[in-house]
Order: C-alpha cells, then structure tokens, then sequence
C-alpha cells in the first residue's frame, strides 16, 4: 500500500499529523509504505488512509492528491518510470497488426474485384434468365462469406502457430521477458474473424453492384472485349489523392517534425496509384509494348499486342507488386533514415569526451564532486531525468516534458543542444530552456514566464532563457539544479558526461575514472568513441526487430503477390489455345509471358520505388535536412531483386502448366 503528498513544509491539521505519523518526516514524503498484519482489512485500511491524507495539502489551496495503491497496483508506484514488457510488446504488435491488416486489404480487394470479373459471363448469364441485381449481390456476398468463414477455419491456428514463433523471436533479441506468456483465448480470433469478414464485404460490394447492374448483353460483351478506356472518374479521383499526397508531402519536409506525416503517407500513395492503374498500364503498355514489338518480332511483338489491349490485366498484376515494393522499402528503410539521422544529431550534440553510465539506480552528487577533482578535467555534470508539466498562458495547452536537471556552469562545454534563441548561460535561478517541439506547443516566447508542475505535486513559475531543437531523444526541457533541488528528493543521475582539458590523454582520463569504481562502484565509464558504437549497436538492435515485422509483412506482400499473378495467368487458358492453334509454339508463348512479366515487373519496381522515395526524401529532409539518401545496398538489392525474381518467376512457373492442357480441351473449358 502506498499514497503521496507534494508537502515540501511541515503538514498542518489533523491531517497533517497523521501524514508526519505515516512518513516519519515533517518535510513530505513521495511515497509511504505500509506493513500491515496477517489478516488486516486491506480494503477498510486502504479506505482509512484516503481519508487521512485526503486532507493533506502544501498550502490552503493544493490538495495532495494522495492516492492508495493495493494488490498488483503497488508496481506503479514501486516502478514508477521503468517501461514493463508489455510497453514494446503493445506498441510492436499494434504496428504489425495495422501494416498487415492493409497489406492484406489491398490483395483481398483486388483478388475478389478480380474473381468476379472473371465471372463477368457467368452473371450476364444469370441476368439472362431472370435473375435480378439484387439476388446477384446476395449471391456474390454470401459467398465470400463463406470463403472468410473457411479461410478462418484455416488461417486462425497457423496465425497462432506464427504468434507462438514471434514470441520466441521476440524473447530471444530481448523485446519482452522469457517470463511473459502467450495467451491464446477467443477474443483476438473473434475480433480478426469479424474484420476480416468486413474487409472482404466491402471489397467485393463494389464489384459485385457493378457486375449486377450492368445489361447482360453488355455484360457478355465486356466479357471479351474490355472498355476501351479507364473511367474518367476513376482517373480524377487517382490525381487528386496524388495532388494531395503531394502537397502533405511538400510540407513535411519543411518542418522538424514532418517525418511522422511523410511516414503515414504510404497508404495515401498507394492508394492514388491504385486508382491511376489501368491509365498506367495503357500508358506503359503503349509505351514499353511498342519498342519490344518492334525489336522482337514475335514474343515481343504478342506480349506487346497482350498488354496493350488487355491493359486492365496489367494493371491488376501490376498493383500488388508495387505494394510489396513500397511497403517493404518504407518499413524496411524508413528506421534506417531515421537512426542515420539521430546518430548524426547525437554527434553533433554530445561535446563530451567521457560519459560515464550508472549500472544501476544512479549516481550521486559527490561522484561528480570526485571526478571534477580528476587532473585533466575541464568540465563535468550530471544529467538526472525527471518529468514536469509546463504551463503556458492561461488557457493555452499544456505539454509533459521529459526534463532534464543540469548544472549550467559546464553545460555549454558538455553538449549543444542547438540553441535556436536565447542562451544556456541564462539558465540559473527560477528558468527554464526547451526543446522545440514542447516551445511550439506552450502559448509563450522567449523571456516569457510558464508554470512548472513538478512531480512531488507543487508548481512554480519560470521564465524562458532558451529554445533548442535538438530534442530528440534527449529531453523537452532543461532545468537548472539549483532550481529543481526543492522538487527532487534523490538526485541520482544514470548519466555523467566529462570534458578534458585540451592536450589530456584520453586513456589517463579514464584511468582515472576507472580507479573512483572503488568509492562507486555503479560507475561505468566509456571513452566517446566506444559510447557512439554503443548507440550503433542499440540501432542495429532497434532495427533487427524492425526486420521481423517486416519479414511477416514481406510474407503476406508475397502471398498476394502469388496469387494474384496465377490468376491472371489461369485466366488465360483460351488464350494460350488459340494461340498454340493457330502455329504459335510452347516457347513462343512461354518468352511472350516471360516479357509480359519482365514488363510488369519492370513497371512495379519504378512505381513501388517511386512510392518508397516519396517518402523517404521528406522524412530526410524533415531529420536532416538534405534529400539525399545513403541506403545499405545490400537490402535494397534484396529488395528489388527479390521482388524481380517473384513476379518473373510465378508467371513462368505458372505458365507452363497451362501450356500442357490440349488446346481443344482448354479452349472449351471456359464454356462448360
């Protein structure tokens, strides 16, 4: 059981008293701990200590805000600031389950858009003899629905075999602890069942009303002869998500904290593309067709004539292409961008030539006191982690900043935090300098005054000496010890960062630091080099994990892939018979599928690049501010090759089964 007050002063009343009796101190107390006796009320205890320090305040006004915590709950106060297992377990599993659920919604959209297309006939056949729209709709629903229903009976214990793999994965890089479980109960099977059946619902709606609702005549004509052009709605509605996605684009690379935007974009662009595909694949068709007819003139010449008139085909195969591409480049690259960037903007902050890291709760200020007596040394200072509310003018938003207390007679010597306005020297006394993004967000200006609710529940005010905008990953705001020393009960610090004096040898410097291990033996010291190959590693680390989710991504990516490509490459039974009918041989066909699939592929990997760069270059520009990109080439290889080697290979392999059926067979099979 546990309960704070922010009392800095002596509590009055009786309220007072029995907070002094509870924490044995008049100055206040954090937290109070009670042992209770084997078969105490805990619930009529725990009611008795609210209303002892419900009436606790630091002054006539402020309550204390004491709360008591019982059971499982005294781990939030006991590990107050420590990130349990299930932080980066939740976060990952949120990102993986939003990229896979629309990375699986574009090649469920576009297979059972496909499929019934495919029963284009069929349905003008229905219309024919008295079928009406509506019972064609019904009809089309009701079977997808059975597909989601058996799919599930299927997809539900291999998506628990696959969670029962990622744990371990996840276990083994130290994402979450050998101690947390997998639980497996019907909620998560439910609710990705019903979303499923949603997504399937509204992808085939909208193929299913236009297939009912065209005439059958015109419906058996469509069979064989696609429009002669893409729908100009469709065609506007694809430029004008590009135009937008445009302009989002354009400005988030003009503002520090647009990588977030530009990130979230991808979905955006490929849906553009998307709706832009058959105008892109009657543009490319024509474009690409033309020049491999003419240099080929025979599988060239067929694969042109084929992709040319039946653009829509292409199109289709060519989108789920380029959303494996581009999804795969934006996971895969859009956390390298941004670790290139923070390692760049951590050299360029961190001026120390030591750090020295706490193995454990922290160190105290006469560790500091020690090293500054070390020969050599030029500056020291401690960096010790809190958390403040700033308030800015009445009625303006407020911003939790993630602070840092320093000493500001070394800081400037120690890190430049790029102070964009104002100075780190007027750091001392009741002040206050912050980072960028919380500056933004509060309704203040430099010298200006903003309200500082500390965490032992008291508030003053600060005025604001300073604004940087390296601060990322560092801190929202700065606060002077001295200032911060009322509201800190135990200035322990995880960080010491130490300058030498010009000339010193790094390696007698830390010698030095190693031998104060005998009075403190939590200090670990590491020269500036090993510290940034430190930070390398946790990256690498950081990424490694990125490259799991990718992987499954990857996978659905591929899946779609795949079955997208065989059934347009089944589609063409009737096709490939009249073509063997009238003289073509299997190796023609077989290198007239093969240039369909290089062109597709060729195609795919421009747009699914496009997309990716489109994303990257701003969240660069936002980071860094330049537009170039220094990607491993190793992964983008992999990446494009990959993708290469899949569209290419699945048409091939899928071409020459179809090449074995008699071409009599297969050009009555569709007429059954």
């Amino acid at each position: 059981m546990s309960g704070s007050s922010p009392s800095e002063t002596a509590p009055k009343g009786e309220s007072g008293r029995a907070l002094v009796g509870l924490a044995g101190t008049t100055t206040g107390a954090d937290v109070i701990g009670i042992q209770v006796e084997d078969g105490t009320d805990l619930p009529a205890l725990a009611d008795r200590a609210k209303d002892l320090l419900g009436g606790s305040r630091a002054d006539d006004s402020e309550p204390s805000g004491a709360v008591v915590h019982t059971g499982d709950a005294r781990a939030e106060v006991e590990f107050f600031g420590f990130h349990g297992p299930a932080d980066g377990l939740s976060s990952l599993a949120g990102t993986m389950g939003v990229l896979s659920l629309l990375v699986a919604a574009f090649p469920v959209a576009g297979t059972l858009a496909l499929s019934v297309q495919q029963r284009l006939r069929e349905t003008a056949l229905l219309r024919a003899v008295g079928a009406t729209p509506g019972q064609v709709r019904r009809m089309i629903a009701a079977e997808t629905l059975v597909l989601t229903v058996a799919a599930a009976v299927v997809g539900v214990p291999l998506g628990i075999g696959l969670a029962a793999v990622l744990r371990t994965e996840l276990v083994d890089r130290g994402v979450v602890g050998p101690g947390v479980p997998l639980h497996v109960g019907p909620t998560a099977p439910l609710i990705v069942l019903g979303v499923v059946a949603v997504t399937a619902q509204l992808a085939v709606r909208a193929a299913a009303r236009r297939a009912a609702a065209v005439d059958p005549t015109r419906a058996l004509r469509d069979a064989a002869v696609p429009p002669s052009r893409p729908g100009p709605v469709r065609i506007a509605l694809g430029l004008a998500t590009l135009g937008v996605c445009g302009a989002v684009l354009t400005g988030s690379a003009g503002s520090r904290g647009g990588a977030g935007t530009a990130e979230g974009m991808v979905l955006a662009l490929l849906l553009g593309v998307a709706l832009l595909g058959p105008l892109i694949g009657r543009l490319a068709g024509a474009a690409i067709g033309g020049p491999v007819g003419r240099l080929f003139p025979v599988a060239g010449f067929l694969a042109s004539a084929a992709l040319r008139s039946q653009y829509r085909r292409f199109a289709a195969a060519v989108t789920p292409l380029v959303l494996a591409v581009a999804f795969t480049g934006t996971v895969l690259f859009v956390p390298v961008v941004k670790a290139q960037a923070q390692l760049a903007e951590d050299g360029r902050r961190l001026l120390a030539d030591q750090v020295v890291q706490a193995d454990g709760i922290g160190l105290p200020p006469e560790f500091v006191g020690a090293v500054r007596q070390l020969p050599g040394v030029a500056a020291v200072g401690a960096m010790v982690p809190s958390g403040v509310v700033v308030h800015g003018r009445t009625g303006s938003p407020s911003a939790w900043a993630d602070a840092r207390i320093v000493d500001p007679q070394d800081l400037e010597q120690l890190v430049d935090p790029g102070v964009t306005a104002g100075s780190l020297r007027e750091l001392r006394g009741e002040s206050i300098a912050l980072g960028r993004r919380a500056f933004e967000k509060l309704d203040t200006h430099l010298g200006g005054t903003v309200r500082v609710e500390w965490q032992d529940g008291t508030s003053s005010r600060a005025t604001v000496a300073a604004v940087y905008d390296r601060d990322v990953r560092f801190a929202d705001a700065l606060l002077p010890a001295e200032f911060a020393a009322a509201h800190t009960r135990v200035p322990l610090a995880p960080t010491v960062l130490v300058r030498s004096e010009p000339g010193v040898d790094p390696g007698q410097l830390g010698e030095g630091l190693r031998r104060l291990r005998a009075d403190h033996p939590m200090a670990r010291s590491i020269d500036r080099a090993a510290y940034d190959a430190e930070r390398r590693r946790q990256q690498e680390s950081a990424t490694a994990v990125g490259r799991l989710l990718l992987g499954v991504i990857g996978l659905f990516a591929a899946i779609a892939v795949v079955n997208t490509l065989v059934m347009r490459t089944a589609e063409r039974l009737r096709e490939f018979a009249l073509l063997r009918l009238v003289g073509a041989t299997d190796r023609q066909v077989l290198r007239m599928m093969a240039w369909e699939g290089g062109i597709t592929v060729a195609v795919a990997l421009v747009l699914g690049a496009a997309v990716a760069a489109a994303v990257l270059i701003p969240v660069s520009l936002s980071l860094t501010g330049a537009a170039a990109l220094s990607l491993p080439a190793g992964p983008v290889a992999a990446v494009l090759g990959g993708a290469a080697v899949l569209g290419v290979g699945t048409v091939l392999l899928t071409s020459r089964p179809a090449l074995r059926r008699d071409p009599v067979e297969a050009l009555g099979a569709r007429d059954q």
